[in-house]
């Protein structure tokens, strides 16, 4: 998903980072090596998303000074 936002940076297409990571989820599980850890994938990438998400409110509201630089 990430690629698909830095893909979306350079190539100019409508909605880019919505069509590159629809294609890329989908062609990862599309993958038969994939699927036995699918689900430690979606909680790992779950994980990712909140502290991606906290990461983001402490720049705003400067929760860790340190981090909101």
């Amino acid at each position: 998903m990430l690629t698909g936002f830095d893909v979306a940076g350079w190539i100019k297409l409508p909605f880019p980072a919505i069509t590159l990571g629809a294609w890329e989820i989908g062609w990862l599980e599309s993958l038969k090596s994939l699927r036995q850890s699918q689900h430690a994938f979606e909680i790992v990438g779950a994980a990712l998303l909140i502290l991606s998400g906290i990461y983001m409110l402490n720049a705003y509201f400067a929760f860790i000074p340190e981090l909101a630089a």
